[in-house]
């Protein structure tokens, strides 16, 4: 028997993989703004009415830059203010947090070495202060209920060392211990009186992760080394009781990156990784807890996907699936730093915007629920006429679900590609049916449903390997 797509299926099969997950995922706003030919985003927090502040810097002239601040409409992401302050000095940042008093503290580096710099609600410079080494920066910061500030200074030599220091929020210092073998990227205040400190041990050939707990008064507790899985890591957050590592790992043949986020309990020792293999070997940028999911941002590795992916990982480790962000043209989208607030995820970065590898800075929008209906497809989303298929995008098996399946009488399956060819006809009684789709090309599917009774349904998925 020869099966044909009726005319409006056809009409569909042009639109892109991108255009089918967007119109499913709700982007509530894709705005970009330029402040010169060269900028970058440093990181991005919230206010108390749900507004974006960013920071940012960009370069002038050789060895000079600009440092920004711009609020954004958490609504439209419309901009509100900006202000800019330059410097007679190459500027960098690596993380914002606000404080008690409603002020913004930037934890970064100046070209004479490790700086904080300190902001007003209104994005005007009020304090800065520093450690004058040339090859030092800032890289974590963390407000203490005293004002005092627990910070991380990464030295850089043929292998990075940090130290972790206590400073009043003057910027005198109550402690710090001299410079260690580690290079620590993620600070997290544990409970009252004990932070967590990750980081990895500089072994470029074996490169493990590292978790030290130290108490208020700069006493260490422990040091764990994840030995389960190789990677520098890039920052922690917390969840409940147990902590989340953001790792990246370098094959060194194809000099690509696969990000990996691993959780362990309270004493470092591990419980779980996952690989962000789906779409593709993602580079990893961030990651926050949301509902019982660990959301990662990050980008494609290819040189022809220029897109930033927002991974969904089950708390118990089990990726689910990737839904990437493409931009028009040849765009290449770089994420920085991404953040929520209840259900809204803001995610930023930068991305060139022309041939000549002109930049600009983009803030998004997305709404976070109807993510996780597209990327886990959860039991109780069922469609209404009771024909759910997962996940989607498939990347190895895809399975089908009734939600009421006609007892003992055979369903008949067809799987069509973008170009109305049948790919697959099959036969199975339900409630669940599965199938590998790994031999298929990537791209848009239509399956359809033939029941009994002679009813038909159509569902369109995206294979992404």
């Amino acid at each position: 028997m020869k099966y044909t797509l009726p005319l409006f299926f056809l009409l569909v099969m042009g639109l892109s993989m991108n255009s089918l997950i967007q119109a499913q995922t709700t982007i509530l706003f894709d705005t970009t703004f330029t402040i010169s030919t060269n900028d970058t985003v440093f990181d991005i927090l919230l206010d108390e009415s749900g507004d974006c502040i960013l920071v940012g810097a960009t370069d002038t002239v050789p060895d000079r830059s600009i440092l920004w601040l711009r609020k954004m409409g958490g609504v439209h992401g419309d901009s509100l203010w900006e202000k800019t302050h330059e410097f007679d000095t190459t500027i960098l940042g690596m993380e914002m947090i606000a404080t008690a008093d409603l002020h913004y503290i930037v934890a970064g580096s100046k070209a004479d070495g490790a700086w904080l710099f300190k902001f007003d609600e209104d994005g005007e410079l009020v304090n800065e202060f520093g450690f004058t080494d040339t090859v030092t920066y800032f890289s974590r910061v963390r407000e203490l209920p005293n004002s005092d500030l627990i910070v991380l200074q990464t030295l850089q030599e043929n292998k990075n060392r940090s130290r972790v220091m206590r400073l009043t929020s003057e910027g005198n210092i109550v402690w710090d211990m001299d410079y260690i073998g580690y290079e620590y990227n993620g600070l997290v205040q544990y409970t009252e009186d004990r932070f967590m400190v990750s980081g990895w041990n500089n072994d470029l050939q074996y490169p493990h992760p590292i978790l030290t707990s130290y108490t208020l008064n700069g006493d260490s507790i422990f040091t764990n080394q994840i030995n389960e899985l190789y990677g520098p890591n890039l920052g922690l957050i917390q969840d409940g009781s147990t902590l989340l590592m953001m790792n990246r790992k370098k094959f060194l043949i194809s000099n690509s990156y696969i990000g990996n986020v691993t959780r362990v309990d309270e004493n470092g020792d591990y419980l779980w990784f996952e690989e962000l293999k789906s779409p593709g070997s993602a580079h990893i940028r961030d990651i926050l807890v949301y509902d019982d999911y660990v959301i990662a941002g990050s980008e494609h590795n290819s040189t022809s996907v220029l897109s930033v992916i927002i991974s969904v990982i089950t708390s118990d480790g089990s990726l689910i699936n990737g839904y990437m962000i493409q931009k028009p043209g040849p765009v290449k989208p770089i994420l920085t730093a991404m953040v929520n607030q209840q259900n809204m995820l803001f995610i930023t970065g930068i991305q060139t915007a022309d041939t000549n590898g002109n930049k600009g800075v983009f803030l998004t929008k997305i709404d976070l629920d109807s993510l996780l209906v597209t990327t886990v497809n959860r039991p109780e989303i069922v469609a209404a006429d009771g024909f759910s298929v997962f996940p989607n995008p498939a990347g190895e098996e895809l399975h089908i679900r009734l939600d009421e399946a006609p007892d003992q009488n055979e369903i008949e399956i067809l799987i069509f590609n973008s170009n109305g060819i049948l790919v697959k006809n099959d036969t199975f009684k339900g409630p669940v049916y599965k199938t590998t789709v790994e031999a298929y090309s990537e791209g848009l599917y239509f399956i359809k449903l033939i029941r009994p009774d002679g009813v038909m349904t159509t569902r369109k998925i995206v294979i992404m390997h």
